[in-house]
């Protein structure tokens, strides 16, 4: 009887326990899971169609339907719950598709790793995935055509079986001749397709190793993502270069290490791991140097991990005869000497210059050139730390820490390897006096892309140590729905910088203007002319010669650095002795302001410059002629002094905001010109506001004789305020007297001579802003971003950036209740983006703008979330402490300036400027920072960005640069300094005019940034 009542009590309990509020919600939810799933990514799909310029609810439905139909037919076989995450979006306050975007990713990568956890899937299948993936990205951003320096030289060297520049290369010599053979495409697009294959071998085995060393198929993904998607990683797998097979070779050397490390000491793994080892190093070293400096590292973890090694002598010429069979492959080098390569052998007539050049001796002096114990090598440690935050970002770095934290708790060894490999490479780069340190530090990037990795296989260990030191708890892992949306949350900085970059290497992909300048200049140069290059032009050049046939009898002649001698005196005393010494046409490549000392004229040469020995009296046949005579009538003289005889204009159309105008323009004195003149091209508008400009000051015009004909070119970047329309090129002359112009007037009393007229339509890509939004008006624009610049005192200057709407509006900028400024944003039909700038007080902090439309004055609703409009004005994302955002030629904006208001006499001070792409970059500029006071000699620091660690050309759409610069003030300064701001060409010293017409019209080269007391 009381085991019935017992029995009875049982399941009442077991009744109870059942209907517990808690757990029946809960098993209801499971029941639910797909429609909830379904549900929200549904909403999600909705909402961002309905919140979309222009609306498409249509397309919102029917991903709807689709994502609901999906879950039902699949809900009693996939987990569906990482997907309620897109329920958020529902009740996020405001119109964002970014958010939209990363919950949706965050969310579709957490389902994934739910309901692939647990599940066999052979790492084969992942590493083939991982490298298809690879391919096809960087193939699809791959280079098209020819490449300029170095990498214009390996186009050369494989496919003719050339010599490289120090030490060589032979590996990557034999190996990019076979990438030439391929029945593919022109030969250049061939040899970059090897930086592409490169690259995604080595994304495979950096997945591997994470593998190995996480446990998990998703430290792999991870890292290999991280590393795939990092800035100059990308870069060197679009192209052809040796830093690709560098990196391939540091990851093979490194999972051998990890190999070894994971293995018994003494195993047969252990050993097989060892003999990978010495071979991967050995072809690693054979082909670049620098991986030598990770042999203290690898002999360290080596014989702490198996200290028995040093009694096995016996198995000590297995791995040395490994090591050393990679440098077969030099005999190659000395082969080609002795047998005479088409490139590159013309020193190699000894055995002791062949040895130098295998060796790189050339290179020695640069090596630990910055180890003196004093303040610039404290600034090249922390260039380091600025080339990691140009690569991954900071939530990469940080995830780059956490998982070597975690090394060093689980596996010590590994930790101090990767963190060994990474030390000494970036001790090395960071004492190396060469330029481009963010190439140099590539194969430090794979042992913190192993730590990225091995981060994620962190996820699920921290819930089970915590669940170990609980009583009554057993230890396991944590629930697979936690883990799989902590691995989506890691995953989701690797993706957004690949997002991020996508855009940089895209524009890269279609950039053909290595070709297109080599073609203009050897193909346009007269029979038997003589070209004097720099490095970055010679290869293309040479290029179209050895391998395309074109122009043999042209000579391209590479001037390289001469000592001591400063390149522009170099050149010019080259250009001094190319013409006496032979009558051969010459064109030269730099351009520099030391020739106007020089009794010679210039002349555009296709996108190169002519030197003529005297004036020439013969317009360049292909001009528009215009034949406009310009008078100085301000001086009541009526004479004609100068006439335009014709222009060119080099660039495509239409143009957009940021682009490059290139035209030479002809003309010539008709009298003795009496003082110096300026001639300047100009983009204008209605009320004759210019666009862009260029001036050409002619010192030695008063030496120019009457009738001769002088060629100039004027190359001058658009506006980024620029709004779509048809614009004036006008051209003129004036003169200068003090603060004074003076123009010099045609015969109907215009003082300037139309050209052409130019269309101008707006940008296809968002802008790259400091602060990006979404704003959305009705029936009119979108606010997709604002820029705050007080670069000019007494000022502050708004950038609005908008998506153009169909209609034209009028934005209103508010604070404190008043209209501050107001100006017109354009319509374009399509997507199209433009930006406008607005001036108001300095100490406004707190803005709004509004919208209205034109002519009628309506303000618009503005459209907030699930479409629903309502009216007000946009508030405004305060901006930072003395901001900057001030566009030079098209490509840079300096966004920071750092300085100490007082400077100490006799010692050097750090000028610290920070940098964004507003476009991916192909030129090499140099940033030049000036102070100058009464009485004092100028101070100057002109050198390639970030103490030459990342140059210009490195740059992709939205990098950001840190830029320092140390300057020493003399002993004797007193008072109060300017400093300035200049940027320029690195060939042709051409300014990157700032573009702001308010500095313009100062007339000055450079840009103020502010007042320094000097103690």
């Amino acid at each position: 009887m009381a085991s019935g009542v017992d029995s009875q009590q049982d399941g009442e309990t077991e009744r109870t326990r059942h209907w517990h509020p808690v757990r029946w919600v809960g098993r209801c939810l499971a029941r639910w899971d797909w429609l909830l799933a379904g549900g929200g990514v549904a909403a999600l799909a909705l909402r961002a169609s309905i919140e979309a310029v222009p609306p498409r609810p249509w397309w919102g439905g029917a991903a709807a339907v689709v994502c609901l139909a999906g879950a039902f037919l699949f809900r009693t076989s996939i987990s569906w719950t990482p997907l309620w995450l897109c329920w958020l979006y529902a009740l996020w306050p405001v119109p964002a598709p970014a958010v939209a975007c990363g919950l949706a990713l965050v969310a579709a990568v957490a389902w994934l790793a739910r309901n692939l956890e647990g599940r066999r899937c052979p790492m084969l299948v992942i590493d083939g995935l991982v490298f298809l993936a690879a391919l096809a990205l960087y193939v699809g951003t791959l280079a098209p055509t020819i490449l300029p320096a170095d990498s214009g030289e390996f186009q050369i060297v494989g496919p003719l079986l050339g010599v490289a520049h120090p030490p060589g290369y032979a590996l990557f010599t034999l190996l990019a001749k076979g990438f030439s053979l391929l029945p593919l495409g022109e030969v250049a697009w061939r040899v970059n397709l090897m930086g592409a294959v490169t690259g995604a071998l080595t994304l495979v085995a950096v997945g591997q190793t994470a593998r190995r060393i996480g446990g998990t198929p998703w430290a792999g993904i991870v890292a290999a993502a991280a590393l795939g998607f990092s800035t100059t990683f990308w870069a060197q797998s679009t192209t052809v270069n040796i830093r690709a097979l560098t990196v391939l070779l540091a990851a093979l050397s490194c999972d051998c290490l990890v190999r070894f490390l994971l293995a018994p000491a003494g195993s047969r793994e252990g050993i097989r791991a060892l003999t990978g080892l010495a071979v991967s190093l050995g072809f690693g070293i054979s082909h670049h140097g620098s991986l030598a400096f990770w042999l203290p590292v690898c002999g360290a973890t080596i014989l702490w991990h198996d200290p028995g090694l040093l009694r096995r002598l016996r198995t000590w010429p297995r791995y040395l005869l490994a090591f050393l069979l990679p440098f077969l492959a030099d005999l190659y080098i000395v082969v080609r000497a002795i047998t005479g390569a088409p490139f590159g052998t013309g020193e190699l007539v000894d055995a002791q210059r062949v040895i130098d050049h295998l060796l790189g001796k050339g290179f020695g002096g640069d090596m630990f050139a910055f180890l003196v114990w004093d303040r610039v090598l404290w600034e090249r440690f922390r260039v380091v730390g600025n080339i990691l935050a140009f690569q991954f970002g900071l939530p990469l770095l940080v995830l780059a820490i956490l998982g070597w934290i975690g090394l060093a708790w689980r596996k010590p060894k590994v930790a101090v390897l990767l963190g060994g490999m990474w030390a000494t490479m970036a001790f090395t780069v960071a004492t190396y006096r060469a330029p481009q340190s963010v190439e140099y530090m590539m194969p430090a990037y794979v042992p913190m892309a192993l730590c990225m990795g091995y981060a994620v296989s962190l996820v699920g260990q921290t819930h089970s140590i915590r669940q170990a030191n609980m009583p009554g708890r057993t230890r396991g892992p944590a629930p697979t729905g936690v883990r799989a949306l902590l691995v989506a949350v890691v995953l989701w900085p690797v993706l957004a910088l690949g997002y991020a970059n996508l855009s940089g290497y895209v524009q890269l992909h279609g950039d053909r203007s290595a070709r297109a300048y080599a073609e203009s200049v050897l193909l346009n140069a007269p029979p038997g002319a003589h070209i004097l290059s720099n490095w970055h032009w010679y290869t293309p050049l040479l290029y179209l010669q050895l391998v395309e046939g074109q122009r043999s009898d042209v000579e391209v002649t590479y001037l390289y650095p001469q000592g001591a001698t400063a390149m522009p005196q170099a050149w010019a005393q080259r250009i001094v002795h190319e013409l006496e010494a032979s009558n051969r046409p010459l064109i030269v490549t730099n351009m520099y302001p030391t020739y106007a000392d020089l009794p010679y004229r210039f002349a555009p040469a296709g996108q190169a410059f002519r030197v003529y020995a005297g004036p020439s009296r013969d317009a360049p046949p292909d001009l528009v002629r215009v034949d406009a005579d310009l008078a100085d009538r301000s001086q009541g003289d009526a004479r004609s002094l100068i006439r335009f005889l014709g222009y060119q204009v080099v660039h495509s159309s239409p143009v957009r905001p940021g682009d490059r105008i290139t035209v030479d323009l002809a003309w010539q004195p008709l009298v003795p010109l009496q003082r110096p003149y300026s001639t300047f091209v100009h983009l204008v508008g209605e009320d004759n506001t210019p666009l862009g400009q260029r001036d050409q000051r002619h010192d030695a015009a008063v030496t120019y004789e009457p009738g001769e004909v002088l060629v100039d070119r004027y190359e001058f970047p658009l506006f980024l305020t620029a709004a779509p329309g048809t614009y004036r090129l006008v051209a003129g002359a004036y003169w200068q007297e003090g603060d004074a112009w003076h123009r010099l007037t045609t015969g109907n009393g215009g003082d300037a001579v139309l050209l052409a007229t130019v269309p101008v339509v707006p940008s296809t890509l968002p802008p790259v802003t400091l602060h990006p939004l979404y704003r959305p008006f009705a029936d009119g624009p979108v606010l997709v971003g604002v820029d705050y610049d007080d670069t000019l005192p007494a000022q502050r200057r708004v950038y609005l950036h908008w998506q153009a709407g169909d209609r034209p509006a009028v934005a209103r900028l508010y604070g404190g209740g008043n209209v501050l400024a107001q100006a017109r944003v354009p319509a374009w039909t399509g997507r199209g983006y433009v930006t406008t700038a607005l001036d108001v007080p300095p100490g406004v902090t707190a803005l709004r703008v509004s919208i209205e439309s034109v002519g009628g004055g309506v303000a618009l609703p503005i459209r907030g979330v699930w479409g629903i409009v309502g009216s007000g004005s946009v508030a405004l994302p305060r901006s930072a402490a003395d901001p900057h955002y001030l566009p030079f030629g098209g490509s840079i904006a300096l966004v920071g300036v750092e300085a100490s208001p007082a400077w100490n006499a006799g010692k050097r001070e750090r000028v610290t400027l920070r940098f964004l792409a507003l476009r991916s970059i192909v030129d090499d500029t140099v940033v030049s920072v000036s102070a100058e006071g009464p009485g004092m000699p100028l101070i100057q620091s002109d050198s390639v960005p970030a103490l030459g660690a990342i140059p210009t050309f490195k740059w992709v759409r939205g990098s950001q640069v840190t830029d320092v610069h140390l300057l020493s003030v003399p002993a004797d300064a007193r008072g109060e300094i300017e400093l300035a701001l200049g940027l320029y060409d690195a060939f042709t010293a051409r300014a990157l005019p700032p573009l702001d017409e308010r500095i313009a019209r100062l007339g000055r080269a450079e840009v103020p940034l502010r007042r320094i007391d000097i103690k």
